[in-house]
C-alpha cells in the first residue's frame, strides 16, 4: 500500500492524508494509484484502502474505476507470493520508480505529488538494473493484470479478485457454493461438513480488521484438497 501512495503523490506514512493535508490528491493522483497497483501486483486490500482514502478526501471512486483502469496494465514485477522475488530485490532491481517508468503512458500526466510537479517529471532517471524481477514493458509477466471486479448474484455489490494470483482453472469454475454468514459461522461449521474438492466456500460479509488485513484462512481450510484460496 506504500508504493500506491508514492504512485499517489503522497509522502506515505502509516496516517492516511485528509483533505488538509494532500493538496495534491485528485482523481488523477488515484489513477495513478490503481495503475502502480496492477503494474506490481498488489494486493485487493489495496482496493479497500485507496476506496476509504478516496472517501476521506471527497472524491469519487468506484469498483468500476479499477475494473477500467486497471484492465489495460501489464504485471511487470515477479514478487511473492504469485512470483518468485523477495521485496529486497524489488529495490535492488530499481523500485517503484523503474516500474512507473515502463508504464508512464498509463498515468495521468498533470497528477501531482507533494514537490508540487507532476509524477510522471520524477521517472525520467528512473533505472531498470534487474530485467527478471522487473520485466520492461515489451515483455512482461502478463498482458492484462488490474484487479477484476466481479458481480453476480453472491456479490450484487461487487467482488473483486487478483486473478494473477488465481489457480488459472479457477477463473472458470463449476461446483456447488457452500456458503457462510461471516466468519465466525465458517470457523463453527467448517469441521463438520464433508466437501467436495470442487466446492468453493464463500464467507459473507467478511469484514476487514483495523490493520488491514483479512481475516486468516483457517488451517482446516488452507490444507488438502484445497487447491486456491
Amino acid at each position: 500500500m506504500r508504493r500506491t501512495g508514492r504512485a499517489a503523490g503522497w509522502p506515505w506514512s502509516w496516517s492516511p492524508p485528509t483533505a488538509g493535508q494532500a493538496p495534491s490528491s485528485g482523481p488523477g493522483s488515484f489513477r495513478n494509484a490503481i495503475v502502480a497497483l496492477a503494474a506490481i501486483g498488489g494486493s485487493t486490500n489495496g482496493v479497500v484502502h485507496l476506496l476509504a482514502l478516496a472517501g476521506r478526501l471527497g472524491i469519487e471512486l468506484t469498483l468500476e474505476d479499477f475494473d477500467r483502469i486497471g484492465s489495460g496494465v501489464p504485471l511487470l514485477v515477479d514478487l511473492q507470493p504469485a512470483g518468485r522475488h523477495l521485496m529486497d530485490d524489488f529495490h535492488r532491481a530499481g523500485g517503484l520508480r523503474a516500474v512507473l517508468r515502463e508504464v508512464a503512458d498509463l498515468l495521468d500526466p498533470e497528477a501531482g505529488t507533494v514537490t508540487g510537479r507532476p509524477l510522471v517529471e520524477h521517472l525520467a532517471d528512473a533505472e531498470l538494473v534487474d530485467t527478471e524481477v522487473i520485466r520492461p514493458r515489451d515483455r512482461p509477466l502478463q498482458e492484462a493484470a488490474g484487479i477484476a471486479v466481479l458481480r453476480g448474484n453472491l456479490a450484487p455489490n461487487g467482488a473483486v479478485i487478483k486473478h494473477i494470483a488465481a489457480d488459472p482453472r479457477l477463473l472458470q469454475h463449476t461446483g456447488p457454493a457452500v456458503v457462510f454468514d461471516g466468519y465466525a459461522d465458517l470457523l463453527a461449521r467448517l469441521h463438520s461438513l464433508l466437501l467436495r474438492e470442487e466446492a468453493a466456500l464463500l464467507a459473507l460479509v467478511q469484514p476487514v480488521r483495523g490493520g488491514g488485513e483479512l481475516a486468516p484462512v483457517p488451517p482446516a481450510a488452507a490444507g488438502p484438497p484445497s487447491r486456491d484460496r
